[in-house]
């Protein structure tokens, strides 16, 4: 009987809750659990509220290395915990799946430990990265399960801690509604300016210079081409981009900043192609919207990336860090036949529906929460 059964969900903010799991929180809902939230508030709370769940802050930091304000935190998600009693813990991000699960263990509750990327900590050396890799897998060690989004981040955890290998499985994203993210929802792009996008938040690790290069040597070649990027500045993260950083990068370079945006779809209906030179992910949001939009991916060969570009077939894939190889690809796209680009389109629309629909990730929670609380 799940009538009542108390989930809560762990993220380091409330807008990616939201963002990356409010159909997972409508539809447990629906299902009949009573469902709170923990994160940091950054303003967009009440969209998790407006499904249904209860929310607390907390101030999570994505980066903070402080030891007297990391021990406070612990602190403070120790006592939510203790005052919500719940039945099973979910964590996500790096912070809550480093601290979350050890909580869950010491209160004798079921915890699934999501990895949605391992990102900056695993990029990087030296002593901070290192430091937020052990606490990390410590964490991830007292989950009773632990999801990846990509066999990349699975196998390379079990090979760093292979204590995990018993508890660890791969999910193949976290949903995408492709009823929503479907371009016959908007006007058909008409001819004009090859567009190429790309969304993401501005990260030297997810190749925002990069990508300005090959911008500048595609526009050399085809100066009708128009290259634009959307997403927020990090300045949280140690890969963010500086205001003035990415001023003089737009400037610098043939590139459009389109800022932020609460809906992407009708941008992602203007483009042509979607591009994420991005050096590590998880399962890239971006692409998987874009994908189910039917458009033409370009993304580096690399863990989570791999996972929804097949080369030659939705997309191309480049190695990373190369601005000549990723122009390459851009024109190579351009050069399609129209007829080639139709398929292309099609067969990315078709692996979304396929592999990533947020029907079956609702399922895989259902299936786990199910084995959890019998």
């Amino acid at each position: 009987m799940i009538k009542g059964k108390h989930i809560v969900l762990v993220c380091n903010t409330a807008q990616s809750l939201f963002k990356f799991r409010g159909y997972i929180i409508k539809n447990l809902i629906a299902d009949g659990y009573k469902v709170s939230c923990i994160a940091a508030d950054d303003g967009e709370s009440h969209h998790l509220t407006d499904l249904g769940a209860a929310f607390t802050a907390i101030p999570l930091s994505r980066s903070g290395m402080n030891p007297l304000r990391e021990i406070y935190v612990v602190f403070l998600l120790l006592k939510e915990l203790m005052r919500l009693k719940p039945d099973v813990v979910i964590s996500y991000t790096i912070k809550p799946n480093s601290y979350v699960p050890l909580l869950a263990r010491v209160l004798g509750v079921s915890c699934l430990a999501v990895v949605t990327g391992l990102g900056y900590a695993f990029i990087q050396g030296g002593l901070r990265a290192w430091l937020a890799r052990t606490v990390l897998l410590v964490g991830l060690s007292c989950a009773r399960r632990v999801w990846t989004l990509n066999r990349d981040d699975a196998e390379e955890l079990i090979v760093r801690a292979p204590q995990l290998s018993s508890k660890i499985s791969v999910a193949p994203g976290e949903g995408i509604d492709t009823d929503y993210f479907d371009d016959r929802l908007f006007p058909a792009k008409e001819g004009g300016r090859f567009t190429f996008m790309m969304i993401a938040r501005l990260l030297k690790d997810k190749g925002v210079y990069e990508f300005a290069q090959a911008a500048q040597k595609v526009k050399a070649q085809y100066p009708d081409s128009c290259f634009q990027i959307l997403g927020a500045l990090d300045p949280g993260n140690p890969a963010g981009l500086s205001a003035r950083e990415f001023e003089k990068l737009c400037i610098d370079y043939p590139v459009t900043y389109l800022g932020v945006t609460s809906d992407v779809r009708k941008m992602i209906a203007e483009s042509d192609v979607c591009v994420l030179p991005s050096y590590r992910e998880g399962v890239p949001l971006a692409l998987l919207e874009a994908a189910s939009m039917r458009r033409v991916l370009i993304a580096t060969d690399v863990a989570g990336c791999r996972d929804v570009v097949k080369d030659g077939v939705n997309g191309f894939l480049v190695p990373p860090r190369s601005s000549d190889l990723l122009a390459k690809a851009m024109c190579a796209v351009m050069a399609l036949p129209s007829g080639d680009l139709y398929v292309m389109k099609e067969n990315a629309r078709r692996d979304v529906c396929e592999g990533f629909a947020a029907q079956q990730i609702t399922g895989l929670y259902r299936s786990i929460l199910k084995d959890f609380l019998e």
